[in-house]
C-alpha cells in the first residue's frame, strides 16, 4: 500500500528550505508541540506534512514499480502466503489437540465431497464423507507436517440433510453404507480424497438418492484446483468432489460411530442379525444382569482354590492348555485367566506392589 503523505519533525530553518524548494506546503507546517529531547538540537521544531502529489517524479516510479515487478512478484507470492496461513491453522490445531485433554475434546476430520444445497427453509454446505484424521509434527527443526487417516474406516453422516431430503435419507443411508463397505472391502486404504475411484461412487449415490434433480459437479464442469466450489444452482444439490479438513468439538456421536464400527466387524452379511459377543457386547450392552458362579469371588488367601470349582483335590484349571506368564505367578492368577474364558468382564483389585499379577494377565490377554 503507498502512502499519500508521510509526516516529519524538523528544526524551522529545514521546514524553510523545504517551503521555498516547493518539497511541503507553507500551510501544511504546524509549530510542534512536543519539546526537544536531550539528544536533538536546540531550537524550534516544526511538524510537516510531505504530500507524494507535489513529488511527481516519486509517484511515477512507484507506478511503473507496482505496475510492473511488484506485480509480479505477488503473484508469485500469493501461494506462498496462503502456504504460511494453512500451516499457521494447522499448527494451531495441534497445539490445542497436545493439550491436556485435547484429544477427547477436538478432533480433526478429513470431509469428502462439499455438498451445497439451498432451499428456502434450510441451506447445507457440508461434506457428505468424513474420516478421522490426525496431525503431525516432524520436529523442532522441521516444517513438515504429517497428516494420516486414523485406522477407523470412513463413514457418511447424512443427519444434516434430515429437513430437505425427507423419506429419501434413510434409502441414501443404506445405499452409501453399501458403497463403502464394498470400496473397504476391495481396497485396504479405504477411502481417500486423493484417489477419486474411492469416493466418487458413493458421492453419486447420495446425489442421487437425497435429491432426484441433485448433480454430481464433475460429470458437468471441470474446476481448476485452486478455484472455489460453485454455490448451488437453483433449489437443486450440487455435490463436488472436493475435500476439506476441519477440526470440530468431539461428541457422543464418536461412541455411536464406535459402536457401528463394532457391528460392522461382527458381521457384514445384511441377511443374518448382528450378535454381540463377549467384550463387545459388554461395551455396547453393558454387563449381563445377575450374577452366577462364576461371578463369586476368589478365596482371600493366596493359593486358595476358586470356590466355583468342583472336586476337592482337582488342579485348578486342567483344561487352559498352554499359558504363558512373563512373570512367576500362582493358582490364583490361572484361575483368573479361566473366569475371564467364561465371562464377558472380570474385576481384579490388589494392594500396592501387585504390578506383576497385573503384567502377567496382560501378558496372557
Amino acid at each position: 500500500m503507498v502512502r499519500e503523505a508521510l509526516h516529519r519533525r524538523v528544526l524551522e530553518a529545514e521546514k524553510d528550505r523545504m517551503v521555498e524548494a516547493h518539497e511541503a506546503r507553507a500551510e501544511d507546517c504546524v509549530a510542534s508541540m512536543k519539546t526537544a529531547r536531550k539528544d536533538e538540537a536546540s531550537g524550534s521544531y516544526f511538524d510537516v506534512m510531505l504530500r507524494l502529489e507535489d513529488r511527481s517524479t516519486i509517484k511515477d516510479a512507484i507506478e511503473i514499480y507496482c505496475a510492473g515487478p511488484w506485480v509480479e512478484w505477488a503473484e508469485r507470492e500469493k501461494p506462498r502466503r496462503r502456504s504460511v496461513a494453512i500451516y499457521q491453522r494447522f499448527f494451531e490445531i495441534a497445539q490445542r489437540l497436545l493439550q491436556p485433554g485435547g484429544n477427547e475434546s477436538v478432533e480433526l476430520v478429513w470431509g469428502i465431497g462439499i455438498a451445497r444445497w439451498c432451499r428456502p427453509e434450510e441451506s447445507i454446505d457440508l461434506p457428505i464423507i468424513e474420516r478421522g484424521v490426525e496431525i503431525e509434527f516432524a520436529d523442532e527443526t522441521s516444517a513438515t507436517i504429517t497428516i494420516r487417516p486414523r485406522s477407523a474406516a470412513a463413514l457418511v453422516d447424512l443427519r444434516p440433510f434430515e429437513t430437505l431430503a425427507a423419506e429419501r435419507l434413510t434409502l441414501a443411508e443404506d445405499a452409501a453404507r453399501r458403497c463403502l463397505r464394498g470400496i473397504e472391502a476391495a481396497d485396504s486404504e479405504g477411502v481417500s480424497p486423493f484417489r477419486q475411484e474411492t469416493f466418487e461412487d458413493v458421492l453419486k449415490t447420495c446425489g442421487t438418492q437425497l435429491d432426484p434433480e441433485g448433480r454430481y459437479l464433475p460429470d458437468h464442469c471441470s474446476l481448476p484446483s485452486i478455484e472455489p466450489v460453485p454455490a448451488a444452482e437453483g433449489e437443486a444439490l450440487t455435490v463436488s468432489d472436493r475435500w476439506v479438513l476441519f477440526a470440530r468439538r468431539r461428541s457422543s456421536n464418536s461412541v455411536l460411530r464406535d459402536i457401528e464400527s463394532f457391528k460392522r466387524a461382527i458381521g457384514s452379511n445384511e441377511d443374518e442379525p448382528v450378535i454381540l459377543k463377549g467384550a463387545t457386547r459388554t461395551l455396547v450392552m453393558g454387563p449381563s444382569d445377575g450374577m452366577d458362579g462364576i461371578y463369586q469371588p476368589l478365596g482371600d488367601k493366596i493359593g486358595m482354590l476358586d470356590p466355583t470349582d468342583r472336586g476337592g483335590d482337582e488342579p485348578v484349571d486342567p483344561d487352559h492348555g498352554d499359558l504363558f506368564f512373563p512373570k512367576p505367578f500362582n493358582d490364583d492368577q490361572v484361575q483368573i485367566i479361566h473366569r475371564l474364558e467364561k465371562s464377558d468382564g472380570l474385576v481384579v483389585q490388589g494392594p500396592p506392589g501387585t504390578g506383576g499379577p497385573v503384567a502377567n494377565r496382560v501378558g496372557i490377554c
